[in-house]
């Protein structure tokens, strides 16, 4: 869910306030805990007198006030009114303490844009949010299309559900994105990560900060951060649950959980299972999922937190069955496998520090074992033929990686500033192919996220990098929020805020890269670093009493050094990698979502312009100087509606993407894939407080398109089952 600003309304009853007045207490939430750095306002006759944040145990005080009616207004991110009376009594001081009725969950407070809790109307990124209820509502199984409706952002999966996904962001490679779960990296040692089985599976809110994130994160962080946060919050009382689901193309999902809670420990593990046909021969996907996490209270200021996940998936590889016939024989597995452990402690209202230490390992194997094509055999689609023959040859191609990270952060909260400072250290081994290689890298970075003044806040921060391959690097991030307008009563035109952000990022080689020793594609150990440097600049407005929000961004990305591999010798076609690439990615997604009780839209338009500015290979045109950069559609957008009534949630989704720069790499001369729009739906009926029965509808419509040349997309299917708690 897009991030809204609201307005807590606190009507001070008409009484006498005597001069020098004083109004103080706390804001806190329902769990009774302090709702730190929120702004408040006092209005007198449609006036802001004074301004003002909570302090780092939720306090405020409001001074030197003359008599007189005020109104106080709470600032957070969210879309709902609340209203509460406040009695002043005919005295000097008058104490209230505030308590929300909503939890301060992600709908209001964001992580990843900082590393530490931070309200989104206070920070200058440009952050994408998707809260529990959206994820349910949604009924996805996978976390790639939880992401398909995120602004600037396009999903790209090669057929059908389970088969290779990559994600681009405005304009960068597929390995410009960090992905996190609680914090551990998903990414393989360079970035790549193939989001296919990642499953939804205890997975209660996901954010996405858009814009290179290097400062923070070091490698990989280059065009967005994707953090998933499992369920971590202890149940009152042991709570069990079970789904079951089938649908077309033999789909076959079940699932279970568990949830407990006993004096200072807290318990939760789920299981899923998915397994499908999809419509092509040889296009089955099947994937198993298991998450567990145990909590304890070690004292009163302090929890240790353990967790682990794990995603089995094995998939068939039918290629590109749009030129050629489907191979029955070739398959795709995936294993990932991560765990953690972390101690957070309090030594003081202001200061608090965590320690972590995780685990990710990932094992991909691509294997054909029997050649099941003629070969050699000439492709042809819609009366083209290739100007040259493909070849089927069997083969085994494994990559197992791991990465060990250890991790210390400090946060440290003043009056008007926050500082965090802390230290990564990681440890990367595995082979890929033949390749067998190992680096260590270390990274430091500091943080000051400073209140200006009553309307501005900045955050700036740095973080200095000793990578393995390439070295010592610098990657320094800004980040500006202006109010530029204040809401005064229930008017059409609310809060206006405006924010800036400039940020360098950086991504380290792949092992092959970097390590290989095949003469064919020979790592280049002398490597630099693919960097990015990266202006935004937008705008957000609430309108007719925050109940709709409306979005503009510009951003501007320069990529630098990009890798790619160049032949050195034509006549033995050996060839290496050089840091010879740059492109250039501009654009400005449009935002605007509004909450209607009981209709919940949201829709956002992008547009990109890409090119190529250093050819990456100069012997296919599509990489040829000046085009577009590939997979990457100049025009996107999506829609989405949600109706919350009594039993039932409806939920519908329409996505639209533009024709995008491709090639069939096969001889066929195809350099354009055709845009395409899709619909999906659902609809959830709750028979009791125990049972809910629902419905998916995807692709409507029944589109026919490619994400990839080549490689048919779903057509219609569905997907209807039971969900039961206890």
């Amino acid at each position: 869910m897009f991030q809204i600003a609201f307005f807590l309304l606190l009507t001070l009853v008409p009484g006498t306030l005597v001069s020098a007045g004083t109004i103080s207490g706390k804001v806190l939430d329902p769990e009774g805990k302090p709702v730190v750095q929120v702004r408040l306002l006092l209005v007198s006759k449609g006036k802001t007198v004074q301004s003002l944040f909570t302090d780092a145990e939720g306090g405020y005080v409001f001074s030197d006030l003359p008599s007189g009616t005020y109104e106080l207004l709470l600032l957070l991110s969210s879309i709902s009114v609340q209203k509460e009376i406040v009695v002043v009594e005919q005295s000097a001081m008058a104490t209230r303490d505030l308590r929300l009725r909503f939890s301060a969950d992600a709908e209001e407070i964001v992580v990843t844009a900082t590393r530490t809790q931070a309200p989104a109307g206070l920070i200058g990124n440009s952050v994408s949010v998707l809260t529990d209820d959206e994820i349910e509502a949604q009924h996805a199984t996978s976390v790639a299309e939880l992401l398909r409706n995120i602004p600037g952002s396009n999903v790209l999966q090669i057929g059908g559900r389970g088969s290779l996904t990559s994600l681009f962001v405005r304009g960068g490679e597929s390995d410009y994105n960090k992905v996190l779960l609680d914090g551990i990296p998903l990414n393989q040692p360079g970035g790549a990560v193939d989001l296919s089985n990642l499953s939804t599976m205890n997975v209660s809110r996901v954010e996405v900060v858009r814009g290179p994130q290097s400062a923070l994160y070091g490698s990989d962080a280059i065009t967005s951060v994707i953090q998933i946060f499992t369920i971590d919050k202890p149940a009152a009382k042991p709570e069990a649950g079970f789904f079951l689901e089938g649908g077309s193309y033999d789909t076959f999902r079940a699932g279970t959980s568990l949830r407990a809670s006993s004096g200072p420990f807290s318990f939760s593990s789920s299981f899923q299972h998915l397994s499908t046909e999809n419509s092509e021969p040889n296009d089955y996907f099947r994937n198993n999922s298991v998450a567990s996490t145990l909590q304890a209270k070690t004292s009163r200021n302090s929890t240790l937190t353990l967790l682990a996940r794990a995603e089995r998936g094995k998939s068939g590889v039918p290629g590109p069955t749009a030129f050629e016939r489907s191979d029955e024989e070739e398959y795709y597995r995936k294993r990932d496998l991560v765990w953690a452990a972390s101690w957070e402690f309090q030594n003081k209202p202001n200061w608090s520090q965590r320690f972590s230490y995780s685990h990710s390992f990932i094992s991909q194997l691509s294997e054909d074992p029997v050649l099941t094509l003629p070969s050699p055999y000439l492709p042809e689609y819609r009366g083209r033929k290739a100007v040259f023959p493909s070849f089927d040859f069997p083969f085994s191609f494994l990559s197992a990686t791991r990465r060990q990270l250890v991790s210390y952060q400090s946060d440290l909260l003043f009056a008007n500033h926050g500082i965090t400072i802390g230290i990564d250290a990681e440890r990367q081994r595995g082979h890929v192919g033949e390749v067998r290689a190992e680096r260590s890298n270390w990274g430091i970075y500091l943080q000051d996220q400073f209140l200006l003044s009553e309307r501005a806040s900045l955050a700036a921060g740095i973080r200095l990098e000793d990578n393995g391959s390439f070295g010592f690097a610098a990657t320094p991030r800004l980040s500006f929020s202006l109010t530029a307008r204040d809401p005064s009563g229930e008017t059409v035109w609310g809060q206006t805020r405006a924010k800036f952000n400039f940020g360098l990022g950086i991504k380290e080689p792949n092992f092959v890269e970097s390590f290989s020793q095949n003469p064919f594609f020979k790592g280049n150990p002398e490597l630099e670093a693919e960097r990015t440097r990266s202006f935004e600049a937008g705008v957000e407005q609430l309108l007719f009493n925050s109940t709709v929000r409306a979005e503009l961004n510009f951003f501007h990305n320069i990529f630098d050094n990009l890798v790619a591999f160049e032949t050195t010798n034509y006549e033995t076609f050996e060839g290496s990698f050089f840091n010879i690439g740059e492109s250039r990615a501009w654009g400005f997604e449009q935002i605007v979502q509004a909450s209607l009780e009981p209709f919940r839209f949201s829709a956002g338009y992008t547009y990109l312009n890409s090119r190529v500015l250093s050819s990456t290979n100069p012997f296919d045109p599509v990489f040829a100087e000046g085009e577009r950069l590939l997979l990457r559609p100049t025009h996107s957008g999506y829609f989405g509606i949600t109706w919350h009534v009594g039993r039932w949630t409806l939920d519908a989704n329409v996505t639209w993407i533009g024709n995008r720069a491709d090639s069939d790499f096969r001889g066929l001369g195809l350099r354009e894939v055709a845009g395409y729009a899709k619909g999906d739906a659902s609809a959830a009926y709750q028979l009791n407080s125990h049972a809910e029965a629902y419905l998916v509808l995807e692709n409507i419509a029944n589109s026919k398109y490619f994400e990839e040349i080549g490689f048919p997309a779903l057509g219609f299917h569905f997907r209807s089952g039971m969900r039961f708690r206890f």
